[in-house]
């Protein structure tokens, strides 16, 4: 589906990439931006003062950026969303990298398409050899958000005008501050999924390797936001089940 200049001039897309030490990885997810077939993208560097040559390389892109210091990841979001302009905002980690030259294209048409205010898809979790460790993601309603984070956030697409109305990221959740957000959003906006492949992630980012943690905060963000917290403990012993189980597994393969 191709879509006008005009129209792709109108509607400019911010991509926030907030990094702190992310030489390894960086430059990956900037060809990724560059190589989108969407016109009117602007990508900008949220920095937490690195000490690698993580700058060097956004100098040698041209890329503009903050380099300052921050309370963690999701302040440094919320930095990017304040200071740099564009109607419609994605926000793309470090590490992580869009599925194809097609992907900020096909989910503007979508969300135009539908009307949408907030659009999310499919995450590859990749392993570090290239191979695909299993996929995230999922067409949900608020019910069964509440009882567990199934929204991949690294795909998620949203109208700047959301992030005015309800705010930005909570600095009091440093893992699941996403999904307090989403939560908090989900039920007072035009939310669609688009069902493709949106956004390879390295697999073993915060929320992958602080799984325990991950879990415990996420079930306060479902208490917050009215899950009963009987019907919340039983989800947090239940997830912390599956990922004992899902360890052990992982060891016997190897």
């Amino acid at each position: 589906m191709q879509q006008s200049k005009e129209n792709q001039n109108y509607q400019k897309v911010l991509v926030i990439t907030p990094t702190y030490n992310a030489s390894h990885t960086l430059e990956r997810c900037i060809q990724s931006v560059k190589s989108q077939s969407y016109q009117n993208v602007e990508h900008v560097i949220i920095d937490a003062i690195s000490t690698d040559n993580t700058l060097d390389i956004v100098d040698k892109y041209k890329l503009k950026y903050l380099s300052e210091e921050d309370q963690g990841l999701y302040d440094g979001m919320c930095k990017g969303i304040k200071e740099f302009s564009g109607q419609i905002i994605h926000i793309l980690n470090s590490d992580d990298w869009y599925a194809n030259e097609n992907v900020i294209l096909d989910v503007v048409n979508y969300m135009n398409k539908h009307n949408l205010d907030l659009c999310h898809g499919y995450v590859d979790l990749i392993l570090d050899d290239n191979s695909i460790y299993k996929t995230i993601g999922e067409d949900i309603n608020r019910t069964a958000l509440l009882k567990k984070m199934k929204v991949a956030h690294p795909s998620v697409f949203v109208h700047r005008s959301v992030y005015h109305k309800y705010g930005c990221y909570s600095l009091c959740f440093t893992i699941a501050a996403d999904y307090e957000w989403l939560l908090r959003v989900w039920s007072n906006v035009t939310v669609g999924f688009i069902g493709t492949r949106v956004v390879n992630m390295q697999y073993g980012g915060v929320s992958t390797t602080n799984v325990v943690e991950s879990i415990r905060q996420s079930t306060s963000v479902s208490i917050l936001h009215g899950l009963h917290p009987f019907l919340a403990l039983l989800e947090y012993y239940k997830n912390r089940i599956k990922n004992c189980l899902s360890i052990n597994i992982n060891k016997a393969r190897l």
